[in-house]
């Protein structure tokens, strides 16, 4: 059980950090209040679970020894980075006005799935999880409680973020440095995509 323990604490730590994806709900969030912020992170909470079910199933382990594929998904994480790089600066350049309520709920959810299903560090990072979790002569049920405490994590993390982004005391500042907020997501992401495109898998 000490394993699952390690497990779910080195994914806590990764889920937590501040990445792409913690970047881009808290943007969301900020922009577009509460409810997009949600729907945002759910895609990305899906987006682990399914990382992790396939981490479970040895597909994604498979996944990280066929270099093409990796590439592939290189490219398309790279370049959805970019594009959110872009869109960001855009913002800041323009200085454009918080626009509350204009985000379609559904394209909220599949950014959300997109950014994190298109990041191939995802697979590494849930096959080191499941390695730790999974020893050899570890139970069976070891996976799914590996799974179900990662995807509890994932919840409260995540969710976490875009609450506490959405707050209207947050808000309110927001709208100050909008502008300045724009332009550090717009290189953070351009700093993501440009990592992305050229790790070594």
């Amino acid at each position: 059980m000490a394993d699952v323990w390690v497990a779910w604490l080195a994914f806590a730590v990764l889920a937590a950090s501040p990445g792409p994806s913690i970047m881009a709900i808290m943007g969301t969030s900020l922009a577009y209040g509460r409810m997009a912020g949600m729907r945002f992170a759910t895609g990305v909470v899906t987006g682990s679970v399914v990382w992790g079910v396939l981490s479970a199933l040895g597909t994604a382990a498979l996944l990280s020894q066929a270099a093409w594929m990796l590439t592939g998904l290189k490219i398309a994480g790279g370049g959805y980075f970019l594009w959110l790089a872009y869109k960001a600066g855009r913002a800041a350049y323009r200085n454009t006005p918080v626009q509350e309520g204009t985000v379609n709920p559904q394209r909220a959810y599949f950014s959300g799935l997109a950014l994190h299903l298109t990041n191939p560090k995802a697979v590494f990072s849930w096959t080191t999880i499941v390695v730790l979790g999974m020893p050899a002569g570890a139970p069976a049920y070891h996976t799914f409680l590996i799974l179900a405490g990662c995807a509890a994590l994932a919840i409260i993390i995540n969710f976490g973020y875009a609450i506490v982004f959405s707050n209207q005391q947050v808000v309110c500042g927001y709208r100050k440095v909008k502008r300045w907020v724009d332009g550090t997501l717009a290189v953070l992401f351009t700093l993501a995509g440009v990592r992305l495109l050229t790790w070594r898998t």
